[in-house]
């Protein structure tokens, strides 16, 4: 949920150690962190919808997360 919305609306990720901000949000730098070790198997996973997946938004492909990202076209 939270690679897809930048929200952890189901309060999971307390549960395995990683704390949120009181708007469900995870801090950057654990979020960015996570992406580049899980967010290749997320996209492999995932099934495309109208909107980009937030993590992806953010942070880029998991290949360049350690990297600012870049700014990134309008879908159309």
């Amino acid at each position: 949920m939270t690679f897809k919305s930048g929200f952890d609306f189901l309060r999971a990720l307390p549960r395995i150690g990683i704390e949120i901000a009181g708007n469900h949000q995870p801090d950057l730098a654990v979020a960015r962190d996570a992406w580049a070790r899980l967010g290749n198997a997320f996209i492999a996973s995932h099934k495309p919808g109208p909107v980009e997946p937030w993590a992806l938004r953010t942070f880029g492909l998991p290949s360049t997360a350690g990297q600012p990202a870049k700014p990134r076209g309008r879908r159309r």
